[in-house]
């Protein structure tokens, strides 16, 4: 699943690169039934970071129907629609945090 998926015969969504991807995660699921999407970034320094509180805002972004406020993956926990959902998966997967670097 990619969320960067861009539409017929237009190039890649900006801040989709070719180190990063999108995966829905099947596990705990937040008060609206929808499971967490986290960026995988495979770059300088690996990490994971809950990037959508599910996917119909992954897909809503895709789509262009809401704006990212920030360029970072979890910048939808500032938005005061996102942020409650997405603090609800951070505590679930990552002990309140928003990402966890991939250290080897």
């Amino acid at each position: 699943m990619n969320c960067c998926a861009a539409s017929a015969g237009s190039g890649p969504r900006t801040g989709c690169g070719s180190d990063s991807r999108r995966v829905l995660a099947t596990g705990a699921v937040d008060e609206y039934g929808e499971y967490p999407v986290f960026a995988l970034d495979i770059d300088d320094l690996p990490c994971i970071e809950l990037m959508y509180p599910g996917l119909d805002v992954c897909l809503a972004d895709t789509a262009g129907l809401i704006t990212r406020a920030g360029h970072r993956y979890s910048a939808p926990a500032d938005d005061p629609a996102y942020g409650p959902r997405m603090r609800t998966h951070a505590r679930q997967v990552f002990a309140g945090e928003l990402a966890q670097e991939c250290l080897g």
